[in-house]
């Protein structure tokens, strides 16, 4: 614990000098059209049985899809979700996931390695999809202390049972997201970064590298912007807590939730010093 203190404080004092420009910053930003997801208002249940039955399932998996672009797993862990999160009575609290009292983030170690194969089942889109993930995974390393490495020896057994690597990235079929992700506390059978034919074949303000950046933030366990009080829509759950002020122009802020700019952005002023205060600032490999 003790070694980890001064980082902090040196990232604690660049945010404060990050956020300050940044407030010259907020607000700005277009209006984009762009979706990413399976709609705008997430589900209010009134009991476990009906929201569960109401989940969207991955077609390859079976696996429930929650808060539009992220896995859950067995009935155990929906059970559970529904009892933390959404069972009548809770309301949205405080943008990083929450473990308990505690972020749910990767240890050092792991996140300056978090190895990753692509599978060769994307065929002929599979050079297109290397590219987005390195692009999207530089964004990030050029933020904070975290690196991605493709494990390109890996991508002809690229499957959530491949213990080689922390995740894997494979193509869906399913048509109720253009991709999902994970949390660093999901198993490692549901790390895994679906990517649909939708999203490979996204051009223009939606891009394939804006899509997957977005998703390798919630592999960094970062929540959607939207989820806090101050969108005003997308209601998500209270598992969370705000590492910045609100940005509405937020790479993990769908557009379609009263947010600005569109899913080619590269971060913003606070996404780089929230990422950076949660990891550290970026180090040279």
């Amino acid at each position: 614990m003790s070694r980890e203190r001064p980082r902090n404080e040196r990232s604690n004092r660049m945010l404060s000098i990050l956020l300050s420009c940044a407030v010259l910053l907020a607000g700005c930003g277009r209006e984009d059209d762009a979706v990413l997801g399976n709609g705008a208002e997430a589900l209010r249940p009134t009991s476990f049985a009906s929201w569960s039955r109401a989940l969207p399932r991955e077609p390859s998996t079976g696996f429930a899809i929650v808060d539009q672009d992220l896995v859950l797993g067995d009935a155990a862990a929906l059970r559970d979700y529904y009892d933390r999160e959404l069972a009548p009575g809770r309301r949205a609290a405080l943008t990083v996931d929450r473990v308990g009292r505690f972020d749910d983030l990767w240890p050092g170690d792991v996140a300056r390695a978090l190895s990753y194969c692509v599978s060769d089942t994307f065929r002929a889109d599979k050079a297109a999809v290397v590219a987005a993930m390195a692009a999207a995974a530089r964004t990030w390393e050029a933020a904070a202390d975290v690196r991605f490495v493709h494990s390109s020896r890996e991508d002809r057994r690229c499957v959530a049972s491949n213990p080689s690597v922390v995740f894997d990235v494979r193509p869906s079929t399913a048509r109720r997201y253009l991709a999902r992700a994970f949390f660093p506390k999901s198993a490692r059978k549901y790390r895994t970064v679906m990517l649909t034919r939708q999203a490979l074949a996204q051009s223009g303000a939606l891009t394939l590298a804006g899509i997957v950046r977005h998703e390798l933030g919630h592999v960094l366990g970062l929540r959607h912007e939207h989820t806090r009080p101050d969108a005003g829509a997308c209601y998500e759950d209270a598992s969370w807590r705000p590492v910045t002020p609100y940005d509405r122009a937020s790479v993990m802020h769908y557009p379609q939730c009263n947010g600005t700019g569109n899913w080619n952005r590269t971060l913003t002023v606070f996404d780089a010093a929230g990422i950076a205060t949660l990891y550290g600032p970026p180090r040279r490999y």
